[in-house]
């Protein structure tokens, strides 16, 4: 008998990692046997892509990546149904939410109406968790919403290891910790999906980093010193030709930010290295087996920590000055995929299983 599975997850951002979680999900799902897995249409009631600005190639450049972030939801995650902003009744067999920042309830659009916890669906809707992420400092955590609604639900899975003990306590049942689902899948399943852009020239660095500002400007220099160090240029997530981080890089090769996530894609694997503040960008550089170097943000950081413990990738962790001749492009990544395919076994076994017995 199939079984019929709707995802609810953060798909609409223009965000590489959301979107290509998504996928992921939905992929890993829908290889089980007689399983079927549709990413529900759903926005948040009043959210707003960020808003276009700039110059007119600016503006035109980013209504191109909205186009193409489109396009991989209505082609690679068969988002085609209207958009909805409350999901109700008992349409699935069953309900799936994850992954994500979906229970971070200092995100306005999760703090907007809860519907990551799925409070409308019908009583007896078969309601799971895969890999959920909380991302906020557990002082913050609002335990009467979780304790309101977390016991709904059948079985419950995080992707940060250190809140298996609060969500337990919390929902009143075992909290399994898993890996996101950008991680249940290899290096050629996302191969399958790259597109090369149109404007590389040379060997490059890719320096994919969010929120930069004042405070991010040492990982400036490790970029240049390492453009220096092996003659590269940089690709980059800096928007505004005014910013000061970006007025400090040497050979700028140009902004990537406003490409789609095919191209993201060949950033990753073409790069010569990476340097990262981004979960996703260190999962991704992990998947295509790519020298990086990775930086903890102020926030939200205990994902990228969990991340470098699971695969012991501490050396690339950097915390202030790095000497160049301390600079490498050299990671073995054999054991790193022992400990990953071990994990993905036990994490795609786990996924299976609840869904198999909601």
């Amino acid at each position: 008998m199939s079984k019929n599975v709707g995802i609810l997850t953060f798909h609409c951002a223009d965000n590489y990692g959301a979107v290509l979680q998504a996928y992921a999900l939905r992929k890993v799902i829908s290889s089980f046997p007689n399983c079927q897995a549709q990413i529900i249409n759903y926005v948040p009631e009043g959210y707003n892509y960020p808003v276009l600005s700039g110059s007119t190639r600016c503006l035109e450049s980013q209504r191109e990546k909205r186009k193409k972030f489109n396009k991989f939801l209505f082609e690679h995650c068969g988002v085609h149904t209207p958009m909805i902003h409350v999901v109700s009744g008992n349409e699935y067999d069953v309900y799936l939410t994850g992954s994500d920042q979906i229970w971070n309830t200092d995100i306005g659009e999760v703090a907007a109406d809860y519907e990551y916890f799925l409070p409308n669906l019908q009583d007896d809707a078969k309601r799971i968790a895969y890999s959920a992420s909380i991302g906020m400092d557990f002082k913050d955590i609002d335990q009467n919403l979780f304790q309101k609604y977390l016991p709904k639900f059948k079985s419950i899975s995080v992707r940060e290891k250190s809140y298996t003990g609060i969500i337990s306590k919390l929902s009143g049942k075992k909290c399994e910790y898993t890996l996101d689902p950008t991680l249940l899948l290899n290096m050629r399943d996302y191969e399958k999906l790259i597109e090369k852009p149109s404007r590389v020239e040379k060997p490059f660095v890719l320096y994919f980093w969010y929120a930069i500002g004042d405070e991010d400007l040492g990982s400036v220099e490790l970029v240049n010193t390492l453009v220096r160090k092996y003659n590269l240029s940089v690709k980059h997530t800096i928007l505004s030709e005014k910013s000061a981080a970006r007025r400090m890089l040497i050979n700028d090769g140009g902004c990537m930010l406003q490409d789609g996530v095919g191209e993201f894609l060949w950033y990753i694997k073409n790069a010569q290295v990476i340097v990262t503040n981004s979960y996703h960008g260190a999962i991704f550089s992990t998947l295509f087996h790519k020298p990086f170097y990775i930086y903890y943000p102020e926030i939200r950081k205990c994902r990228q920590e969990d991340l470098v413990k699971l695969l012991n990738l501490q050396d690339r962790v950097i915390q202030g000055y790095v000497w160049p001749n301390k600079l490498n492009l050299d990671i073995d990544y054999g054991p790193i995929s022992l400990t990953l395919n071990k994990e993905k076994e036990k994490s795609t076994a786990y996924l299976r299983n609840i869904i198999e017995t909601a």
